[in-house]
């Protein structure tokens, strides 16, 4: 027999007084990515992936908004 849990979150206005490290979260409306307008957990791995291709090759894989031109002899 499989049992199931639910639980409910809510958040309570105050806690948006709390920095990001305290509470380990952002809301949507902190969005910090640069090719996502909104903030996911995804969505940062993405940005991060998208970073360090930037960083060790100068252009970005071809599924991602490009930044110069990227060939394999780059």
């Amino acid at each position: 027999m499989f049992k199931q849990h639910i639980s409910i979150t809510v958040e309570d206005e105050s806690i948006k007084t709390l920095s990001i490290a305290k509470r380990k979260c952002i809301f949507l409306y902190e969005n910090n990515l640069k090719i996502f307008g909104w903030y996911s957990y995804g969505g940062c791995l993405m940005e991060c992936r998208y970073n360090l291709a930037i960083k060790l090759c100068g252009c970005s894989p071809h599924v991602y908004p490009q930044s110069g031109e990227c060939t394999f002899l780059s």
